[in-house]
């Protein structure tokens, strides 16, 4: 249990900081760029998604484990059985 409280205590303190900096990205996407700056904040953009998005499924999966969270397939037993 201490080994998952701790994984998905350092998950979020990686995705704090990171949901920031995607967030000026995203920002700074909206501004005059050329076509090499469009490319790098696209770069920056689609590969903070991808952390983000990898980071909230290891938080799911730790709150899955601990029994907080239910799967999608536990959910879907539980509706079809309701």
């Amino acid at each position: 249990m201490r080994a998952k409280q701790m994984l998905a205590t350092m998950s979020h303190e990686i995705r704090s900081p990171l949901s920031g900096v995607v967030s000026v990205a995203e920002v700074l996407a909206t501004t005059c760029l050329d076509a090499e700056q469009r490319q790098l904040v696209d770069v920056m953009l689609s590969s903070g998604d991808l952390v983000l998005q990898l980071i909230n499924d290891i938080l799911d999966l730790s709150k899955v484990e601990s029994g907080i969270l239910m799967s999608p397939l536990h959910q879907l037993l539980f509706f079809v059985v309701l």
